[in-house]
């Protein structure tokens, strides 16, 4: 339901039924105030007053919410029990038949006359009877049901007519006339009845819809926002209905003022009438006081002498009567009651009595005029005045309906009349001016096509110009601005003059002309038809802001020009799209529009979101070429279609049921909001995509556009971010515990190297503590790879080519399979040179070898390849997340088991495995996704079950033209000497002895310090220190880092030489680098030792 008729209906509604609920409280003890506007009118009657509420109860419903089939249901049977109602109301008037079980239900309140009270009129049940068939008809239309009338008019017309039939009993309770009071028992419709109908019928031509009759003839007149339009047959209806009614109006109030003028005119008749026959009794009664000596016997003519005067007086009009009588007790004895038809006998009634009102006042000394009840209980129009000299009353009086019944026949001969009149007159006028008609519409038609047309250009540039995402248009050659739309401006702060004397690198810090030039040069060359990129704008008052830009070069006013759309990062997931993209393909009737179309047609084409329009249906309209990219689909294929074919389950099934609730209810639950939903190529697949909707309406139909946009890239970027984000977690964790084995490992080790050297070679101790001893090793090696993976140790990167790696450690990797798998090497001539660590290399070329061994237990092939390989932009960017280049393939692939999606999407997650607790740890591939990681490089893998898996990693070349890959020293070499002093400074006391032990038999003075403020101590005395040997990380205020800077402060002659077992930490300080360059890593060999203390101090 429109908004803009939404809120009245409400209205009108409430107000039918406060009225109503006042009704029904007026006839409570204490209340009867509530129950009528005056006195003198009829009140509501229960039966009316629950009718309006059930009825204004249902249309102030239906204007809120949705209404499922059960309320529906209910609703109904309520509008059929009141529309019954009122039918019987009607039929048992006419036909004389008691139909109305009214009296079963609720006992009358008393009577105003003959008029019974708290009974519905006849003219009541016949507004009830039209707003119940209109209210039925509104329920079948909500309900969906087909039907071969046009029930949008038909509630319209229904609720019209009640509007302007109440609207005239008002109108004549206004000018003072009771129309239908003095009917004898006929109950009169009462004036508050009347305006709750008013309330009712307008919220029935409310909700009727703005395609009806009525609010059609509204918007085509006073213009009430709707733009609807009426047809000839509805405009002529209308005029029609419009003539009738005000001539109806006219004559109502000239028949009111005449009406008003004939009451006052018998007023002054009864006035004077009364008077005059006062003044001549009592001037009787005088004569006769005078010659009658006694007072009772003067009355008693004087009666007399009236009496026989009247005797043969027939009175005035049909009903008029001369009343004499006076006061016996508590009673009102008639003396003279003479009607113009008869003389009725005298008779009493009591003087507290509401009959014989007129009487009553004359009795008590009052003269003057009233309308009121006689004592036979007729509504009567009465003039009153008292006969002092006899103590009693004179009252001449006529029936008000007497008065009126001249005036109703008069309006009800009037109206017809005045209705076959008027409708003949409407035929003759558009009989004789039909051609000028037709011509005049002819001369609208072309009016209305071009201002259609004009109706669309503004429409499109509206929608660009309030579009919620930033659009350029700058030159292809000069880069100036073209254009910009008004968030653009709103953003940047400069008005679009401003903005025209500038470039985009203006607004770009990160951007000179050159680099810009050169970024857009694949547009300009063809070799790519958009550019998606990540920079900073900068806004006029010099703050930035984050941008994500689509740029693509197209035609603009047959000039090349650069289309941007620019998407604030900021505030994107804040901002809802209240604009969107609305149907371009429409009828141009001249140049200067042709031109803008083509303008517009071709920003919308170019677009890098997907823009679709749907009707009311969900009938597809436009679909431009990104959206045709994006699903696969030509446009040819989905015109025409509904557009749940582009929507997997549930959103499939769910479509039309959403879209129905919202052109029924106006309740918005997607609209105007971006949400994240899924979307169906071609194929079946599906993707995640970005979709905001909005409606717009174009000559009067609704049209709902979509902006859609693949975050499929998006998603994958996000899960790569939480896999980094989790590598992390776990790397802290084991960083702390490496560094701790490290030292526990040291002192093993260290240890071991003092007992091997004093030792015979051969003997049976040897050969324990070399085995305890490769023991400790493994342990450190073990150490140095969890290091590795928290990304906490990182060991100096340099060009190697792998091929020499791999020869050196092929006969491991064999003896890591069974004899049933068959190792298969191939690698290409003049591998390039390749950035890494030869250790965390191998480390991961035997974990994904024992991955694939653990893949084939009976066997199988496992090929290792190494290759060179060229990316472009789309493999790169689309497929690997890395940058276009050169790079070295390595793939290990396997004939093993393989796995599913599900699995492969989980393989680099740490501590996920598939195989048992005794048999793995889930860290291997993990270790190996982040060497990948760490070498800038990427790692796939293609799996297939029951068919083998493939991992492919590529790393990116070295520019290095030197191999730097050496093999490891022999540690049995001899030991280097020296005869300098060292300072061995660490909080580990069995470190500083092993330490102390190598240095001391090589030659070499010792002291030794437990913290960096010992070791300061230390210094400040000794001027012998040649060598400081220190950890990292100490206890007290002083790392090994600050150490190093005092002592060179101090004394910049000694050497230092550092050591830790966790450096991680100590690397996020720039200061600190240079001494990280030679730190000596835990656990360390005496031979380790003793050549980088050499090392330190020859340099």
């Amino acid at each position: 339901m429109d908004s803009k008729i939404k809120s009245p209906i409400v209205i009108y509604s409430i107000c039918a039924s406060a009225i109503a609920i006042f009704g029904l409280l007026g006839y409570l003890p204490g209340l009867g105030v509530l129950a009528s506007i005056s006195e003198s009118d009829i009140p509501m009657a229960p039966s009316t007053a629950i009718s309006f509420i059930v009825l204004s109860g249902i249309l102030f419903t239906l204007s809120l919410r949705s209404s499922s089939q059960s309320s529906l249901r209910v609703s109904f049977s309520l509008t059929m029990v009141v529309t019954l109602f009122a039918a019987l109301e009607v039929v048992g008037y006419f036909t004389g038949l008691d139909l109305n079980f009214e009296d079963a239900l609720v006992p009358a309140a008393g009577q105003l006359g003959e008029i019974p009270i708290g009974r519905m009129s006849v003219y009541t049940g016949a507004l009830f009877l039209l707003s119940g068939l209109a209210v039925l008809a509104l329920l079948w239309r909500v309900r969906g049901n087909n039907s071969k009338i046009n029930l949008t008019d038909l509630i319209g017309v229904l609720g019209a007519l009640t509007f302007s039939t109440a609207f005239i009993v008002c109108l004549t309770y206004f000018f003072g006339s009771h129309l239908l009071y003095g009917q004898g028992a006929t109950i009169p419709m009462a004036l508050t009845t009347a305006l709750a109908f008013i309330m009712l019928g307008a919220a029935i031509v409310g909700a009727s819809g703005k395609g009806s009759i009525p609010l059609c003839w509204l918007s085509s007149t006073i213009n009430v926002g709707t733009s609807a339009e009426i047809s000839e047959g509805k405009r002529l209806f209308s005029l029609a209905m419009v003539m009738v009614l005000v001539s109806l109006m006219v004559m109502t109030i000239t028949i009111v003022i005449l009406y008003r003028q004939n009451i006052t005119e018998h007023r002054m008749l009864l006035t004077d009438t009364v008077q005059s026959q006062a003044r001549l009794i009592e001037a009787v009664a005088r004569y006769d006081a005078i010659n009658e000596k006694e007072t009772q016997e003067a009355s008693l003519a004087t009666i007399g002498q009236v009496i026989d005067a009247h005797k043969n007086y027939k009175g005035f009009g049909d009903t008029g009567e001369f009343v004499l009588a006076q006061l016996d007790g508590d009673k009102i004895e008639f003396i003279i009651q003479n009607r113009s038809d008869s003389a009725a006998p005298p008779q009493s009634v009591p003087f507290n009595s509401e009959l014989a009102e007129p009487m009553r006042l004359a009795l008590k000394g009052l003269s003057g005029t009233i309308i009121g009840l006689d004592y036979h209980g007729e509504i009567v129009m009465a003039a009153y005045e008292p006969v002092a000299i006899l103590n009693m009353g004179l009252v001449v009086k006529i029936d008000l309906e007497e008065i009126r019944k001249p005036f109703i026949q008069t309006a009800l001969t009037t109206t017809v009349i005045a209705f076959i009149l008027i409708l003949g007159a409407t035929a003759i006028f558009f009989r004789l001016g039909q051609p000028i008609i037709t011509q005049l519409r002819k001369h609208n038609k072309n009016i209305s096509e071009l201002r259609q047309a004009e109706e669309s250009v503004a429409s499109l540039g509206k929608i660009i110009t309030e579009s919620l995402n930033e659009i350029f248009i700058f030159d292809a050659e000069s880069f100036e601005f073209i254009y910009a739309n008004n968030r653009s401006l709103e953003n940047l702060g400069y008005t679009i003059d401003e903005l025209k004397s500038r470039t985009p690198v203006d607004i770009k810090p990160e951007y000179t002309l050159e680099k810009f030039t050169e970024l857009t040069r694949p547009l300009r060359t063809g070799a790519k038809d958009h550019l998606v990129f990540t920079t900073t704008h900068k806004r006029k008052d010099k703050s930035l802001y984050d941008v994500q830009i689509h740029l693509q070069l197209s035609e603009y006013i047959e000039q090349k020009a650069y289309i941007a759309t620019i998407l604030d990062m900021t505030e994107r997931k804040q901002a809802e799209k209240e604009k969107a993209k609305q149907a371009w393909e429409l009828i141009f009737a001249n140049n200067q529009v042709t031109a803008h179309r083509k303008r517009l047609s071709a920003i919308i084409n170019n677009l890098m979101d997907a823009l679709i329009t749907i009707s009311e249906r969900g009938i597809i309209e436009i679909f431009n070429p990104a959206a045709t990219k994006m699903f696969g689909y030509t446009e040819e294929e989905v015109i025409g279609q509904n557009i749940k074919m582009l929507m997997p389950e549930p959103y499939h099934k769910e479509h039309d049921g959403y879209l129905d609730n919202y052109i029924t209810t106006g309740e918005k639950k997607v609209m105007g909001i971006e949400r994240e939903v899924k979307g169906r190529y071609k194929d079946g697949t599906t993707f995640p995509m970005v979709l905001s909707i909005s409606e717009t309406y174009i000559n009067g139909e609704r049209l709902f556009i979509g902006i859609i946009r693949d975050i499929t890239e998006h998603k994958r970027t996000e899960e790569l971010l939480r896999r980094s984000q989790k590598m992390e977690t776990i790397g802290e964790l084991t960083g702390g515990i490496s560094h701790d084995f490290n030292n526990l490992l040291g002192i093993i080790i260290g240890n071991h190297d003092l007992m091997r050297r004093e030792i015979e070679d051969g003997s049976k101790q040897q050969k324990r503590l070399n085995n305890a001893q490769n023991a400790a090793l493994r342990g450190a090696e073990i150490t140095r790879r969890l290091l590795n993976f928290s990304r906490q140790s990182e060991e100096a990167h340099s060009p190697v080519k792998i091929d020499k790696i791999i020869a050196e450690f092929e006969d491991f990797i064999r003896k890591s399979i069974t004899a049933s798998i068959n190792l298969e090497i191939h690698i290409e001539k003049d591998i390039w040179l390749v950035d890494l660590n030869p250790g965390d290399f191998q480390d991961a070329i035997i974990n994904l070898t024992l991955n694939a061994r653990d893949a084939m237990p009976s066997g199988g092939r496992l090929i290792i390849e190494a290759r060179n390989i060229i990316l472009d932009h789309n493999m790169a960017d689309l497929k690997y997340g890395i940058k276009a280049g050169e790079y070295v393939q390595i793939s290990v692939s396997d004939s093993g088991t393989g796995m599913t999606k599900a699995t492969a999407d989980k393989i680099f997650d740490p501590f996920f495995t598939t195989k048992d607790k005794s048999k793995g740890t889930g860290l291997g591939l993990a270790m190996v996704f982040g060497f990948v990681k760490r070498c800038n490089g990427s790692i796939n893998v293609y799996s297939e079950e029951g068919e083998g898996t493939s991992f492919k990693v590529y790393l990116p070349r070295s520019l290095s033209a030197a191999d730097s890959y050496k093999k490891r020293t022999d540690i049995d070499k001899i030991l280097p000497t020296g005869n300098e002093t060292v300072l061995i400074v660490d909080d580990e006391e069995d470190l500083v002895a092993i330490a102390k032990s190598v240095l001391e038999n090589l030659g070499y003075t010792t002291y030794c310090a437990s913290s960096g403020d010992e070791a300061l101590e230390i210094i400040t005395h000794n001027n012998k220190i040649d060598i400081i040997f220190s950890d990292v990380v100490m206890p007290g205020y002083l790392s090994g880092f600050d150490l190093a800077e005092a002592v060179v402060a101090v004394k910049p002659e000694i050497k230092i030489l550092l050591t830790s077992g966790f450096t991680g930490k100590m690397k996020q300080q720039e200061a600190h680098q240079k001494w990280s360059l030679n730190l000596l890593n835990k656990p360390y060999r005496d031979l380790e030792l003793a050549e980088a203390i050499r090392k330190a101090l020859d340099n």
